[in-house]
């Protein structure tokens, strides 16, 4: 310190002689000039002064016992720490870090797969409740954030993952909140459900899942371990087609009585969930079906019919009128304008189709061909003819012969005599067909 001091002296010595002078030479002309000089030259040797200072004033820190103590334990702490084997091997993995290429890069791909690894670990959709939503449009059970949004009056629902699942109460609405034996109401504001059951110390246990229902006049949240709600699925059912037949509509010809539309079906369930899952459900209704048929009508009213065919029911007209339809059993129809009760015979020409035989009208004789009166029955007449039990069926004839015959009697024919035996004489009723 001494030794500073007197470094420090001749300094001073000078500064304090050199502004002596110049205030001694200030009685000149041009003392201004002389003033700035001697402030230049003092400041710079004060200057120098203080720096001095500074210097004695951090060595003496520096003797200080705190700072010698501190420098002691420092010195035995770099030591120590030297000799652990933790610090000999990060030298020489730095060492070999630097000597080898491969154990740098080997280095960037752990540093990025620890960087990494949290984010392929990380649960990124931590759930915070079960809850079982039930709008106007659909029951959904969401376990955690729900994947999908709504909007209505009283509840929006937002797919945004967030602290809290984003299912939002629209403020100032009464809600209904029942836990186990106890239901109260209160008023929300516009915040979460988890929100407003935190604010009113309501603790959902492990177990528990929260029911929310705005589908009616108030919404209701509902928490418990087991839930139930009524659940309806609306399904589309397509139009069925109803045929009908008119048996005065030319077969091949049809008509739309009505067109047909598609319609719904709603079912109705009751669900039961536990622990976050559907564990039971029961239809309890199904509504009728809103589809509206197509009804067709197909025409069956034909000019001929098979030989076999038999009449499965004869449709008279009315209003005193004396014609109607015949339905046959093959389901085609024919129309007749009056039906007669006649006397039959049975003829044959002596060859298998009569080719030996023509009618009077000039026409090959063969089944179908009816001898009769033309004042009764005009030539080319068609009928169908049967017995009145119906046990015995002609079919389908036409008068093309007279062969003497009077009155209302028919003569049929037949290929072969053995079949004129078998009809022999009878009534039969003949349908005067159209």
């Amino acid at each position: 310190m001494k030794e500073r001091l007197q470094q420090l002296w001749p300094n001073i010595k000078f500064a304090w002689r050199h502004v002596r002078n110049s205030w001694r030479a200030f009685s000149g002309t041009d003392e201004v000039q002389a003033l700035k000089r001697a402030f230049r030259v003092f400041w710079w040797r004060f200057g120098d002064v203080l720096a001095l200072m500074g210097r004695l004033m951090w060595a003496w820190f520096l003797n200080t016992r705190m700072v010698r103590s501190a420098r002691a334990w420092w010195q035995r702490t770099k030591k120590a720490v030297w000799e652990l084997p933790q610090y000999q091997f990060l030298r020489r993995f730095f060492h070999n870090l630097k000597e080898h290429v491969w154990m740098r890069w080997l280095t960037v791909a752990v540093l990025a797969l620890l960087l990494c690894l949290p984010w392929c670990v990380a649960d990124t959709t931590a759930k915070t409740y079960t809850y079982l939503v039930v709008t106007d449009t659909a029951v959904t059970l969401v376990d955690g954030y729900p994947d999908f949004t709504y909007d209505s009056d009283t509840l929006r629902i937002r797919d945004d993952v967030g602290g809290d699942a984003q299912i939002i109460l629209t403020g100032g609405q009464s809600v209904v909140i029942r836990h186990g034996d106890e239901v109260f109401t209160v008023e929300s504001y516009t915040e979460t459900v988890q929100n407003l059951l935190e604010r009113y110390d309501i603790t959902v246990g492990k177990d528990e899942m929260i029911g929310v229902n705005n589908t009616g006049l108030k919404t209701l949240i509902h928490i418990g371990d087991e839930l139930r709600c009524r659940r309806r699925e609306t399904t589309v059912d397509t139009y069925k087609t109803k045929v009908l037949y008119d048996y005065l509509l030319p077969y091949g010809e049809h008509v739309i009585l009505q067109e047909g539309a598609p319609g719904t079906t709603t079912d109705t369930y009751d669900d039961v969930y536990r622990n976050g899952e559907l564990v039971n459900t029961v239809l309890v209704d199904r509504s009728d079906s809103t589809a509206k048929a197509q009804i067709i009508v197909y025409g069956r009213l034909v000019k001929e019919v098979d030989r076999d065919d038999r009449i499965a029911r004869d449709v008279p007209y009315g209003n005193g009128s004396t014609g109607g339809y015949l339905v046959f059993k093959s389901g085609y129809s024919m129309t007749y304008y009056d039906k007669i009760t006649c006397n039959s015979t049975a003829y044959y020409s002596g060859g298998e189709h009569g080719a030996a035989w023509t009618t009077a009208t000039g026409h090959a004789v063969g089944l179908g061909i009816i001898a009769a009166d033309p004042k009764v029955f005009p030539y080319h007449s068609r009928m169908f003819i049967q017995s009145p039990s119906g046990s015995l069926v002609y079919g389908i004839g036409q008068v093309e012969d007279t062969g003497g015959m009077k009155g209302n009697v028919i003569d049929v024919w037949y290929p072969t005599y053995a079949d004129c035996v078998v009809w022999g004489r009878r009534d039969v009723t003949c349908w005067l067909l159209d």
